[in-house]
């Protein structure tokens, strides 16, 4: 019983969450002259990164590497998959020209980075470092497209930054303990139906700690945030491979070993949900509803051929 109600516990505060986050969030751009995109990609995705971070570095400290990266291939295919597809099909998804310069190509080549030095079947520090490399370059381009975009706009001073700024952190304080809440809850309930780690890891460990993007975005979309929503899922993607895999195989004990067939497949879906976002960002710069459902299918057929392999 006690599982069932933190489920239903993590999932109330998530809500909650996803809502302050979304409001404090539209407020806080337009009080320091950035576009809701720039606070989607920098504050709220490293905030709702933190679930796949803790776990992740969590796992890689205690030897099970395979859960860590089960963990970010499985969180970043479900984000691109199912949480796009479902945001697109609450309302259609302009694609940013910025977007599509940069978060697209630095997205990319951190899946292929990442695919490439999982091919001998591990990850070691080296590999770490060359990962974390992109990230690095991708947060100084961002940093020099904020400060330009800063100083040709106009700010709003009708509320004071610090104000939002606390409500903000308040809201991705309520998405972090609701989804440890909710990730611990299926967790015990899956264990104890017989579930097996890996599919664990991939499905319901994903989809718990993907919740904050899942429930950000959402949220945005239905409030016509879709800039803020789109920001949030491409940053958190970026983040989750080149901060959180690139630590975690910098500090796992000998490494990370793959040997998993659930894992492999894992790392290939990833690397082809990655490479599907090309012709979708570039080809009509929207997404649509039609698109956002093909999307959501594809997750399903995803999690329905993981559950017959394992």
């Amino acid at each position: 019983m006690i599982p069932v109600i933190l489920f239903i516990a993590g999932l109330a505060s998530l809500i909650l969450g996803g809502e302050t986050i979304v409001r404090a969030g539209s407020k806080l751009a337009s009080r320091i002259g950035v576009s809701p995109m720039i606070i989607g990609l920098t504050i709220v995705s490293l905030g709702t990164s933190a679930p796949e971070m803790a776990i992740s570095i969590n796992a890689a400290l205690r030897g099970n590497g395979e859960l860590a990266i089960a963990n970010i291939t499985g969180t970043n295919t479900l984000t691109l998959l199912l949480i796009l597809g479902v945001t697109a099909l609450i309302a259609p998804i302009e694609i940013q020209t910025p977007a599509i310069r940069l978060e697209l190509p630095v997205m990319v080549l951190g899946a292929l980075a990442l695919f490439v030095f999982a091919l001998d079947l591990s990850l070691d520090v080296l590999d770490g470092v060359a990962i974390g490399l992109t990230g690095v370059v991708y947060l100084g381009l961002l940093y020099r497209n904020s400060r330009q975009e800063m100083a040709e706009s106009v700010k709003d001073t009708s509320s004071r930054v610090w104000v939002q700024s606390l409500i903000l952190l308040g809201g991705l304080i309520a998405l972090i303990v609701g989804s440890d809440w909710m990730v611990t809850g299926a967790v015990e309930i899956a264990t104890a139906l017989g579930v097996s780690e890996a599919v664990i890891g991939l499905t319901i460990v994903a989809l718990g700690t993907s919740a904050p993007e899942l429930v950000t975005s959402v949220i945005a979309g239905i409030r016509n945030q879709r800039d803020l929503a789109i920001g949030n899922l491409l940053g958190s993607v970026i983040f989750n491979v080149s901060l959180v895999s690139s630590v975690a195989a910098m500090i796992a004990p000998g490494g990370i070993a793959l040997l998993d067939s659930t894992n492999t497949f894992s790392m290939w879906s990833f690397l082809a949900a990655n490479l599907l976002m090309i012709p979708v960002f570039i080809l009509g710069k929207k997404i649509n509803r039609i698109e956002g459902g093909v999307l959501s299918l594809l997750y399903v057929a995803y999690i329905a051929y993981l559950i017959v392999i394992s």
